[in-house]
């Protein structure tokens, strides 16, 4: 849930259960300003300025991995396709079920249903 803070601030609190979360900000000055993180697990103060495209990634230190990861969307992405080539080893008999799963700019996830190749 996201909260206006005042003129020049923004809080939120979410909760997940071992899944992903993440939250998009626009930004009028994308330049100004700190990012103070605070939680029980993570915390952390970025200079807005310094978050580029690359993942900057914030873990915990306890035995259970969580994280936070944050990089910046381009204004404009073109790009809409996406091509590539890959070898699977398959088992020698029976089903094989094949996935394809990616992972959007916006860091949402999709899947494909199955596909078999039976050998």
């Amino acid at each position: 849930m996201l909260h206006g803070c005042g003129d020049a601030g923004l809080d939120w609190m979410a909760l997940t259960s071992g899944n992903y979360g993440g939250v998009d900000v626009l930004l009028k000055a994308e330049d100004e300003g700190v990012l103070k993180v605070s939680t029980p697990l993570v915390s952390f103060d970025l200079p807005i300025a310094s978050i580029g495209m690359e993942d900057a990634v914030y873990e915990n230190s306890g035995e259970l991995p969580r994280l936070i990861k944050l990089f910046r969307l381009p204004r404009e992405n073109p790009v809409r396709t996406l091509g590539f080539t890959r070898r699977i080893p398959l088992r020698d008999a029976g089903d094989n079920a094949i996935y394809l799963r990616l992972t959007q700019e916006d860091g949402t996830r999709a899947w494909t249903s199955p596909v078999y190749i039976f050998c």
